[in-house]
C-alpha cells in the first residue's frame, strides 16, 4: 500500500512538473536584430528602418536611423 501512495506522489509530481513547462513555442524569444548604432535588440516589427547595400537596417529610434543615413559605413562590417 506505501508503495502505492509513493507512485501515485510521484505521478502526480512529474505531472504537475509538466504543467509548469513552457511550451517550446512560449520559451522562444521573439526575434531582433540589433541596431547598429546604439547596440540594442530591435524588434523585427520596428518603425525606423533604412536599406544600405541591399541589406535592411533596423533602428531603436529616429535618432539612430539619423546618424546611419549620415554615414552607413561607419556602422556596416565589412
Amino acid at each position: 500500500m506505501k508503495t502505492l501512495i509513493v507512485v501515485t506522489m510521484l505521478l502526480a509530481g512529474q505531472a504537475a512538473a509538466l504543467q509548469q513547462t513552457p511550451t517550446a513555442q512560449q520559451a522562444q524569444p521573439e526575434e531582433a536584430q540589433k541596431d547598429p548604432v546604439c547596440g540594442m535588440k530591435v524588434k523585427k516589427d520596428a518603425k525606423f528602418r533604412s536599406v544600405h547595400r541591399e541589406k535592411e537596417h533596423l533602428f531603436c529610434s529616429k535618432s539612430c536611423k539619423e546618424r546611419f543615413d549620415s554615414n552607413p559605413e561607419k556602422y556596416v562590417k565589412k
